[in-house]
């Protein structure tokens, strides 16, 4: 086996191995032509779209001579990350020109992640989390539309009590749940000043939209949505990257 497929074979999900592929096309691409400058923004689609269909193929030829009982778990860590809707619908298009049985191709729907990361939704907030917010990955799953409550809540934080610590960032019954613990721990003067601050973040964003970050004028106590963002018509969560994500 070619030593890059062998590096392919041990990337565990579909967004992974995406990246890798596509990269390893403009890396071949490169010494073929030798180019040194800018590439056209057309051949760089071209090359990105080749490495994402080969990448989406294998996968979908995986599945289809994996035996049945190992299908489930194949496609469940396929895509435990979630990847774009479109290149869902690709995968679709291979299981079903391989003509995959319909109870594989439900495997892989029951699969997919209920939630997306913010850059994979075009029309959701793409507002960056302040870098110097620091919080461990499993305990962070800030909804987009938040960013820039808790940028300003972190400011604030930082100016009144200095270097905290984050226990966990999320939702929590359509508000926003965020622990922070002061570096040198709790006292009787910044135990109220945190409290303070994170309860005015709280009730901003009982006024913003998760989704895409606008005011929300109604408010409604039973929703963190704004009107043009239900889900019934939009993605369950869309969680913001991580600090310092590029």
């Amino acid at each position: 086996m070619d030593p890059l497929d062998e590096d392919l074979a041990g990337m565990p999900t579909l967004d992974e191995r995406i990246k890798f592929t596509w990269t390893r096309r403009l890396f071949e691409a490169h010494l073929e032509r030798d180019l040194d400058g800018e590439y056209d923004p057309e051949v760089l689609l071209a090359i990105r779209a080749q490495g994402t269909a080969e990448a989406i193929a294998a996968l979908a030829a995986e599945l289809v001579f994996a035996s049945p009982d190992r299908r489930a778990g194949i496609a469940a860590t396929r895509l435990s990350e979630p990847v774009h809707a479109h290149e869902i619908e690709q995968l679709h298009r291979e299981l079903q020109m391989l003509d995959a049985p319909q109870d594989l191709v439900d495997v892989v729907t029951r699969s997919i992640p209920r939630w997306r990361w913010q850059d994979q939704q075009p029309d959701a907030c793409q507002l960056r989390v302040h870098p110097l917010i620091k919080c461990d990955p499993d305990r962070w799953s800030l909804p987009a539309g938040w960013i820039g409550v808790v940028n300003e809540l972190n400011q604030d934080l930082f100016d009144a009590i200095g270097p905290y610590d984050v226990g966990a960032v999320g939702q929590k019954l359509n508000r926003l749940r965020y622990q922070a613990v002061p570096a040198g721990g709790f006292t009787d003067a910044n135990r109220g000043i945190v409290t303070e601050l994170r309860d005015r973040a709280i009730e901003a964003s009982r006024r913003t939209c998760s989704y895409c970050g606008r005011h929300r004028d109604d408010a409604d106590p039973y929703t963190d949505r704004c009107t043009e963002h239900p889900l019934s018509t939009h993605p369950t969560h869309v969680r913001a990257r991580l600090p310092g994500w590029r």
